[in-house]
């Protein structure tokens, strides 16, 4: 289940689909342009922009005229990467940041203001975690957390002053399906701002704005970038409150510089070819991963066991690249699973060409408390893989050596 499977190019009554998307945005399809530009799109690196006059001047700072002033404001490299990734989320408009976590913050910064109310789900990355526990001592944000499987009523943990809900799905790193329809049946009115975090997903294997969010923040680190070479966040969505967000950015000097944003757009043009070989390799490592002895429970909403698989065939275009799985023996188990590896890398990231594996209880969710991690279900015996492009079977055999037998 890919998203190219479903949408095969441009015809008739419809616009390009999102493999043209990857490589092309939204506008540079356009064939009455051939010749007029390169095929690779030049960095603009100024930092700061000249004005003719003094009248110049007033209407560039007045946002009447559309020329570039400073780096911290914009950049026509950062805002050609920023109409790219808008097509391809088939979002309003998008603002890039300089890491996914700048994304965030400032996002639930501009939209909670004094005194706001975020209803959190308990599982996220442990650093948005992090996060939110820092804006609630420093900045007085009130977060109710709220656990996956009780996101269908989130509606009952709203306040008066509730202005987000906040969450990913799937979930990191359990791969928990958030059933989105239920969530927002439950949301009563005037809603609060739905953020959803897509980057275990990317916007080819699901289009949240589609299903009700108003926002998407990806970690563009991961998929979007997609080669370990560049730190980078986005956020997607509705105009009013992305332009909100942007103008934090200013303030706070959040903004990617253009050499990122020129790499992020290169490496979307590779990302529906590198998606479809990880979602492929990930569903077979998965169904392999089921039947090995050494193996306790594997968690992936691509197997029809899976509790997230019904709500994932509804919701998303393809199952994703990221497979976690317990081990025998948990910590130690875990461990020697982890040092014995020699084809995957240990590393604590994902959404790279190369396959990658973390352990979740000292890595990613180190800095939950024990019964925080015991809560949520991650476990010493817990991994996480990330798989890359690799041929499968060199990723198996390496799996397959690194695991012990019957």
């Amino acid at each position: 289940m890919t998203s190219d499977r479903r949408h095969t190019g441009p015809g008739p009554g419809r616009g390009p689909g999102p493999s043209t998307l990857a490589v092309h945005g939204g506008g540079d399809a356009d064939p009455g342009r051939a010749g007029d530009r390169g095929a690779s799109p030049a960095i603009e690196p100024s930092s700061v922009y000249t004005f003719p006059d003094l009248e110049a001047t007033r209407r560039a700072f007045a946002g009447e005229s559309g020329r570039p002033i400073y780096a911290r404001f914009g950049n026509p490299t950062v805002e050609a990467t920023e109409r790219h990734l808008a097509a391809l989320d088939g979002a309003e408009t998008a603002a890039l940041f300089s890491s996914g976590m700048a994304a965030i913050a400032l996002t639930v910064l501009a939209l909670c203001g004094e005194n706001g109310h975020a209803v959190v789900c308990s599982e996220l990355y442990g650093g948005t975690v992090g996060l939110f526990r820092e804006l609630e001592r420093s900045h007085g944000l009130a977060v109710t957390w709220v656990g996956a499987a009780d996101l269908h009523r989130a509606g009952a943990f709203q306040r008066d002053t509730t202005r987000v809900v906040f969450l990913e799905s799937p979930t990191n790193p359990l791969l928990r399906v958030i059933e989105f329809d239920r969530m927002f049946a439950s949301l009563r009115s005037p809603r609060p701002v739905a953020i959803l975090d897509g980057t275990f997903a990317t916007p080819l294997g699901q289009r949240g704005l589609e299903h009700g969010f108003d926002l998407i923040v990806h970690s563009a680190t991961k998929y979007l970038g997609g080669h370990d070479d560049l730190t980078a966040g986005v956020l997607s969505g509705r105009a009013e409150p992305v332009e909100a967000v942007r103008s934090y950015r200013r303030v706070f000097g959040a903004t990617a510089e253009p050499q990122t944003a020129w790499l992020l757009r290169r490496g979307l043009k590779t990302l529906a070819v590198r998606w479809e070989r990880q979602c492929d390799n990930a569903q077979i490592v998965a169904e392999r991963l089921v039947h090995h002895p050494a193996v306790h429970r594997v968690y992936y909403p691509g197997l029809a066991g899976d509790p997230g698989h019904g709500p994932a065939q509804t919701q998303m275009r393809s199952f994703g690249a990221v497979v976690a799985f317990e081990v025998a023996g948990e910590e130690a188990g875990a461990e020697r699973v982890y040092d014995a590896l020699r084809l995957v890398q240990r590393a604590p990231s994902l959404g790279g060409v190369e396959s990658m594996i973390l352990h979740p209880a000292t890595s990613s969710h180190r800095s939950l408390s024990s019964e925080e991690r015991a809560g949520i279900g991650i476990t010493g015996g817990l991994l996480r893989l990330s798989l890359g492009i690799e041929d499968v079977e060199d990723i198996w055999a390496d799996l397959e050596g690194a695991l012990p037998g019957p």
